[in-house]
């Protein structure tokens, strides 16, 4: 019975500090129109290619976040590991699946070219939100285990499918 509860209260403490961060986003997303909006031309190219930065940068948001609610230390962007996800992610789409294939050969290039010691990789697909994909992940125990790992440096890839799924690749390194 206790744990059960435990486990209720401890599912609704995550969803309310996810919730407590969806307001980032939209400001996120203001600036980022906001930044963007030089000319009619410059909007439509930028809407596309931000599209995928802002869940990117919402992701990073939330996942730091809930890192700093359990005092652990924030994930900073890693070009690298962001290079390597984004080739998994477009690999992802063009399977039409969500899959770890390649993860090892992933790790090395970030380990030899970052001197990283571990790293590890969440993937997910036909979620509508980044926080929907976040609560996901900490419900699984793997996911949740590399969100709140002792890693310094992340790559985060979202993409969308022409038909509208989203497919999401986070690495993570130390």
């Amino acid at each position: 019975m206790f744990h059960i509860y435990y486990a209720t209260i401890k599912r609704a403490i995550i969803i309310y500090n996810l919730y407590m961060f969806q307001k980032l986003r939209i400001s996120l997303v203001i600036l980022i129109v906001l930044v963007a909006s030089c000319s009619k031309d410059s909007v439509e190219n930028e809407v596309i290619a931000t599209s995928n930065s802002v869940f990117e940068a919402e992701v990073l948001s939330l996942i730091n976040a809930h890192r700093l609610t359990l005092g652990k230390n924030t994930l900073e962007q890693s070009s690298i590991a962001q290079k390597y996800a984004s080739e998994h992610t477009l690999y992802m789409i063009e399977k039409g699946e969500l899959n770890h294939n390649d993860f090892p050969y992933r790790a090395q290039q970030i380990s030899e070219k970052t001197n990283a010691k571990y790293v590890s990789e969440n993937v997910a697909r036909n979620y509508t939100s980044a926080n929907e994909a976040i609560i996901n992940w900490l419900l699984s125990d793997g996911h949740k285990e590399n969100i709140e790992g002792d890693y310094t440096h992340t790559g985060i890839s979202v993409m969308k499918k022409p038909e509208g799924n989203y497919y999401f690749t986070q690495l993570f390194y130390k």
